[in-house]
């Protein structure tokens, strides 16, 4: 069985150019921890989007029903590709 020290580990991710253990932690804490986390948050935002939309909605004014067809269209461009 070989054993590594701390101090070894540290050495060999200084000649790596990684740097110390605590900068491998902090790499961890925002690119995996708080990826994860914003990343659950955007599903449930998204669950409960589709929760809403599946709510069955009272009879729209012809006022909201334009508004609601406006921000459709405008979502909807925003996605199409730009020709030159």
């Amino acid at each position: 069985m070989i054993l590594i020290t701390q101090d070894a580990i540290t050495r060999v991710f200084y000649e790596m150019g990684i740097g110390s253990l605590s900068s491998v932690y902090d790499f961890y804490q925002s690119r995996v921890v708080d990826y994860h986390a914003r990343l659950m948050q955007k599903c449930i935002n998204m669950r409960d989007e589709y929760e809403q939309m599946r709510k069955p909605r009272t009879a729209l004014s012809s006022t909201d029903q334009l508004s609601a067809l406006k921000l459709a269209l405008n979502s909807f461009v925003s996605f199409l590709p730009i020709s030159t």
